[in-house]
């Protein structure tokens, strides 16, 4: 009879030790992720704060007349915001974003949607310049990995809407499960995939404004010291988007920053 209180007291002290033990891994992932997040925040608007530089700076500003080539300047913009901004983040999200489970994934889908948005509109935006000026279009490098690049992302994002629903999850977990590393393999290889588009697409500008006599690197002006600067900032995303997913993968365990808040499980996909 005397060995219980003891038995007790030895098994509070056991769960107080694993409760402290708990709260200073969860402690260590609050900062590490926290500075992963701003760090990757900063890395990703750097290239739109960029973008905006040079096409109010140097292009003309933005305009949807058709008596100027203003009209044009909507396309980079608009896929700088949409694979490098939104498509960035999204890539990041589930692992990165400081809440549960059930959240990032309505967050990853929204970026998701967004940047089609944004896609879209650009698209738009060079297909109406082009038919202004009497250009023709899909004939180059540029467009071409632009055009991979968005028949995957949208094949992707269709795909997994259907395979992630929450509408119906019984019948699709073994799939779910087998999908998801897919999943995120193909998500950071839209990410490279966009880097080269949009690396090949500044290129080109710059390439036209040479040839049109605004001479953008030959007498190291400004402009082309911003021009290389916005692509060393692009393709800067891709590597910390890399090194994000190895970290977090490798590093940190998959547990939430705010660990009572709703559907933090990590059955939930």
């Amino acid at each position: 009879m005397v060995e219980q209180p003891v038995l007790d007291m030895e098994l509070s002290v056991s769960e107080s030790s694993r409760a402290k033990r708990t709260m200073k891994l969860i402690t260590s992932i609050v900062k590490s992720r926290g500075v992963l997040l701003i760090q990757f925040e900063v890395v990703v608007l750097l290239p739109v704060l960029l973008a905006g530089w040079w096409v109010f700076g140097y292009l003309g500003g933005l305009d949807w007349s058709s008596e100027n080539s203003y009209k044009f300047n909507w396309h980079p913009l608009a896929m700088i915001i949409a694979f490098i901004l939104l498509l960035g983040n999204a890539a990041v999200s589930y692992r990165l974003f400081p809440f549960g489970r059930s959240t990032n994934k309505k967050i990853h889908a929204t970026l998701n949607l967004l940047a089609i948005v944004f896609i879209v509109f650009g698209l738009v935006a060079v297909l109406e310049y082009h038919a202004d000026w009497g250009y023709n279009n899909f004939y180059s490098l540029h467009s071409w990995c632009g055009l991979v690049t968005l028949t995957a992302f949208i094949a992707l994002a269709l795909f997994s809407a259907a395979v992630f629903q929450d509408f119906d999850r019984t019948k699709l977990t073994e799939l779910r499960g087998n999908f998801k590393p897919l999943h995120i393999f193909l998500g950071v290889f839209l990410v490279f995939s966009a880097v080269i588009a949009i690396e090949t697409g500044i290129v080109e500008k710059a390439m036209f404004r040479e040839k049109s006599g605004d001479l953008v690197w030959e007498n190291y002006t400004t402009e082309g010291f911003l021009i290389n600067l916005l692509c060393s900032s692009v393709l800067l995303v891709l590597l910390y988007t890399i090194y994000i997913l190895y970290t977090l993968s490798t590093v940190i365990v998959q547990e939430p920053l705010f660990p009572h808040s709703p559907g933090n499980s990590r059955l939930q996909t």
